[in-house]
């Protein structure tokens, strides 16, 4: 795998293909590899990157300062679009969307597009005083807590029980098993960095801000906090497109990857035929 370097940390990253440049971005706990099986269909009509964000994956931790996670995890974004003249399309899955979402705002003319599945923006809904949001604070309490005494797999089966559901760490393979647990820690930075207490968190009238074609994605059977975010999002961002994924929880992007890709590519595809 290809790397950078920045402050000292080695970041690793995945490309593919040639062509308008496309960034596949991770979800907690997970890697670039997610994005394999949409990352080869792009491939034909994009330069893909998936990389590694700080702690997960191949990539070295994250840094140990006053700064969230997203302020870190950007910089990748920004050093490997260094020699691109073109502006990118962004997709985000859950944490990817939350660094999707900053990056946008940060660098609007940079991106051509935005896709958005379930970012955990869970600090809109501190903001708004949505009660749905009130699951997603019971979580971080639990993870935080646990995180910081050293019961790490415990951690991380509370963080897979909410997400996916009971028992899932169990079912997993050895590998999996043990990654998901060795990466609790990024988790619970990737909790401190969602929080509406955050230095430099976003607020909702930020998303107004973005102008962009946009496409959120929300799966039927998703966490009810997870869905109110997506509304925020929705009644926020003037081009957004919204698209359902039936059947399917907030890991649709890998229980349901059929679905998931083809919705994207389509959008991706769109934009560069039928731009907005």
């Amino acid at each position: 795998m290809p790397t950078i370097n920045i402050d000292s940390r080695q970041i690793n990253f995945r490309e593919f293909g040639s062509g308008l440049p496309v960034f596949l971005l991770h979800c907690s706990s997970s890697h670039s590899g997610q994005w394999k099986s949409l990352a080869d269909q792009l491939s034909d009509h994009f330069k893909i990157y998936t990389p590694d964000f700080f702690g997960y994956g191949r990539s070295d931790s994250l840094p140990k300062d006053d700064n969230p996670f997203f302020e870190h995890d950007i910089q990748i974004l920004e050093h490997l679009l260094e020699p691109a003249d073109s502006p990118i399309h962004l997709v985000g899955h859950s944490l990817g969307g939350v660094i999707a979402t900053y990056f946008t705002l940060r660098h609007s003319r940079r991106v051509a597009s935005l896709t958005l599945i379930e970012p955990v923006l869970f600090n809109l809904l501190e903001e708004s005083g949505d009660n749905r949001g009130l699951e997603y604070l019971k979580l971080a309490q639990s993870m935080l807590i646990l995180v910081r005494f050293g019961k790490l797999e415990e951690a991380a089966r509370t963080f897979l029980d909410f997400w996916i559901g009971p028992n899932s760490l169990e079912t997993m393979d050895k590998e999996t098993r043990k990654y998901i647990i060795e990466t609790i820690p990024r988790v619970a930075d990737d909790w401190y960095g969602i929080s509406m207490y955050a230095p430099g968190t976003l607020r909702r009238k930020d998303l107004e801000k973005i102008n962009v074609p946009t496409l959120v994605m929300c799966a039927s059977d998703t966490k009810p906090s997870a869905r109110a975010i997506v509304e925020i999002l929705c009644q926020s961002i003037s081009h957004c497109r919204y698209e359902e994924i039936p059947e399917a929880g907030h890991m649709s992007p890998i229980s349901n990857p059929e679905v998931v890709n083809k919705i994207i590519a389509d959008f991706l595809m769109q934009q560069i035929n039928e731009p907005i």
